[in-house]
C-alpha cells in the first residue's frame, strides 16, 4: 500500500502509514532542530551564502535545501539554479541527502494533526528528495531542470518546499503527470550522459576531430 498522510490515525487504531500523530490542540511539543550546520549535510569552512544556509562556491552539496527555501522569489531561485555548474546538479542527483534510519523528523501541526515527513514516500517516489536544513521535500528534477522560461508558473516540489505532509495526494501523488516533470527527467538525463560518458558528446567529438586534424597537419608538414 502506498504510504499517504492525508488522514489522522486514531491512537486506538494505530498509526499504519508512519507521519500521522494523536490529533491534539495546535501547541507543538517539543522537536528536534535540524539546520544547516548539522553534522549530516556536506559543509565547509569558505563559504558564500546559498539559499538559506551557506555552501562553498567551489565546495559540491547534497541539499537542495541549501539552495532553494520557501522565502525566496521565484526569480531568486531561477538565478541561483542557473549559477549551478554540472557538476553541482549531478552531485544533487546523484548523490542527495537520504536520512538514515535514526533520523528524528520534526513534527509540525498542519490540518488538525501532528505530522512529519514519511521516509517511505523516497522509496516510492524516487524523483523525491528530503532537506535536512529547512525539513521540506523537492522534485529533485524538477527544482534543477524545470524549462527556465516557464518556472515562473512551477510552485510546490520546484520553486517552493513541499512541507505541508498533510498535502501528499494532491502535491505528491499528482507530480509525475505534469508535463514538465517528464521534460524535466529528459533534461537530467542528458545531463547525466554528458557527465558519465563525455566521449559521447557531440562537442567532445568535434574536439577531438579537430585535434585530429590538427596533429595530422602538423605530422605531414615536418615529413
Amino acid at each position: 500500500m502506498e504510504p499517504t498522510s492525508t488522514e489522522c490515525a486514531p491512537s486506538n487504531q494505530g498509526d499504519q502509514s508512519g507521519p500521522h500523530l494523536e490529533p491534539a490542540s495546535p501547541t507543538l511539543p517539543e522537536t528536534r532542530h535540524i539546520d544547516c550546520r548539522s553534522s549530516n549535510v556536506d559543509r565547509d569552512e569558505q563559504s558564500i551564502p546559498v539559499g538559506n544556509c551557506p555552501v562553498n562556491s567551489l565546495n559540491l552539496f547534497n541539499d537542495l535545501g541549501r539552495v532553494i527555501n520557501a522565502t525566496m522569489k521565484t526569480n531568486e531561485v531561477k538565478s541561483v539554479v542557473d549559477t549551478l555548474s554540472d557538476a553541482q546538479k549531478y552531485k544533487l542527483i546523484k548523490d542527495h541527502y537520504v536520512p538514515p534510519e535514526s533520523y528524528i523528523f520534526p513534527v509540525v501541526y498542519h490540518k488538525k494533526c501532528y505530522r512529519r515527513f514519511n521516509p517511505a514516500w523516497l522509496d516510492t517516489h524516487p524523483w523525491l528528495v528530503y532537506s535536512p536544513s529547512i525539513d521540506g521535500a523537492f522534485c529533485k528534477f524538477c527544482a534543477l531542470f524545470a524549462p527556465s522560461d516557464k518556472r515562473h508558473m512551477y510552485g510546490t516540489l520546484v520553486n517552493v518546499p513541499w512541507s505541508k505532509w498533510g498535502s501528499y495526494t494532491d502535491n505528491v501523488v499528482s507530480h509525475p503527470s505534469k508535463g514538465y516533470h517528464t521534460q524535466s527527467v529528459e533534461a537530467c538525463k542528458r545531463l547525466i550522459a554528458t557527465m558519465d560518458t563525455p566521449s559521447a558528446t557531440i562537442p567532445y567529438q568535434v574536439i577531438s576531430k579537430t585535434v585530429l586534424v590538427y596533429v595530422t597537419n602538423i605530422a605531414h608538414s615536418i615529413m
